[in-house]
């Protein structure tokens, strides 16, 4: 296979307008060799939640490209030798070694053998796990000691890295996970199976017979609803015993691109969240105008009706206030003794204070220049 030259100063341009998951792809090159690319030109990337602003019309950071000897860089699509393997696997990480005895388990694989062998066999003659407190696997009862050697070594490792294997169930059917931070990889042990056209079969539903053919696989999903992703299997020169450690890369890579996908989700959720946030704060602010709207033109309103009803008690006023004048002016056209004239005088009094009382421009004096 040919080798490809990736340009440093092209290179950097396309990163920062494709997904890198979608170069390695056009590329024709793993994830993991593009990063390498990347890493040996001395690249920068964007970070995670930088494609979710794009979509979204955000302003984003473009990282520049620093200065750095190296122009160009070949690699080899598929070459495992561009890729080296403790690049790949997690600190610590040692060969794995399955032992060729069914001894020492680990209490998690134990458990599985003894719920395995003493079940009857079910559909295609398979041992089949269910619950959750069992690895999932999926064999005949020939095959069931070396695949739970295999599993008995897996989870050993896991463990020894300080991530816990985990069980649960789906459908009633066991589900085991391994967590590695907050992402979960499921992996499941089955041996593979085929289809053989039976001849001169009555039924449509009986035209095939199921053959177990022995063959291991090793299968990892990033979800337990559904198929597996990746897998490592019996093939024709290696087993899967002698295939570990692609099986722990591809969990740590399939891990790792399952967190970009969680940041990248959460990222967005986040800015939906801000812009759910902004548009509530629109929205206050457009009810608190109408509300401050509604609020003064009910004030103008009363206000408006108060003058109106002032006017109306200032003519009324203004009616006594004459009509004690024309008493006036009537009164003095007549003799009044002492009597008389102190019940004028009495009559008089009570008028003009019922008249100050009903005139509304005492009061609005007082308001216009009060504090003054």
């Amino acid at each position: 296979m040919k080798p490809i030259t990736f340009n440093r100063e092209q290179l950097y341009k396309e990163v920062w307008e494709t997904p890198v998951s979608k170069l390695s792809e056009l590329y024709g090159i793993s994830f993991a060799q593009f990063k390498k690319v990347c890493k040996e030109l001395n690249i920068p990337t964007p970070d995670a939640g930088y494609w979710t602003k794009v979509r979204m019309g955000k302003s984003v950071n473009i990282k520049p490209l620093p200065n750095f000897e190296k122009e160009a860089y070949s690699i080899i699509p598929g070459s495992d030798k561009q890729i080296k393997l403790h690049e790949k696997l997690p600190e610590g990480y040692k060969p794995i070694t399955v032992t060729n005895q069914l001894r020492s388990l680990h209490p998690l694989v134990e458990r599985t053998y003894d719920y395995l062998n003493s079940r009857g066999k079910g559909r295609n003659d398979r041992l089949r796990s269910h619950g959750t407190k069992i690895l999932d696997v999926s064999v005949t009862q020939k095959h069931l000691k070396r695949a739970l050697r295999i599993l008995d070594a897996v989870v050993k490792e896991f463990e020894r890295q300080g991530y816990k294997v985990h069980t649960t169930s789906y459908n009633e059917l066991s589900k085991s996970y391994v967590k590695i931070d907050k992402e979960e990889v499921y992996f499941h042990l089955h041996e593979k199976g085929k289809r053989v056209k039976k001849e001169n079969s009555k039924y449509s539903w009986d035209s095939y017979d199921h053959i177990n053919t022995g063959e291991l696989v090793l299968g990892l999903s990033d979800s337990m609803y559904w198929s597996r992703t990746r897998a490592i299997a019996d093939g024709k020169t290696a087993r899967i015993e002698d295939k570990l450690d692609k099986f722990f890369i591809s969990v740590f890579d399939l891990a790792e691109k399952e967190k970009d996908k969680r940041i990248e989700h959460e990222n967005f959720q986040k800015e939906a969240e801000l812009k759910r946030k902004n548009l509530a704060e629109i929205e206050e602010k457009k009810r608190l105008i109408k509300e401050n709207r509604e609020r003064k033109f009910q004030e103008e309103l009363n206000r408006r009706t108060s003058l109106e009803n002032d006017s109306k008690t200032f003519s009324v006023s203004n009616d006594i206030y004459r009509f004690i004048d024309a008493v006036d002016r009537e009164i003095r056209k007549h003799t009044l003794n002492d009597i008389q004239k102190s019940r004028h005088k009495e009559w008089k009094a009570w008028a003009t204070e019922h008249a100050d009382r009903l005139s509304p421009v005492n009061r609005l004096i007082k308001e216009i220049v009060k504090d003054g």
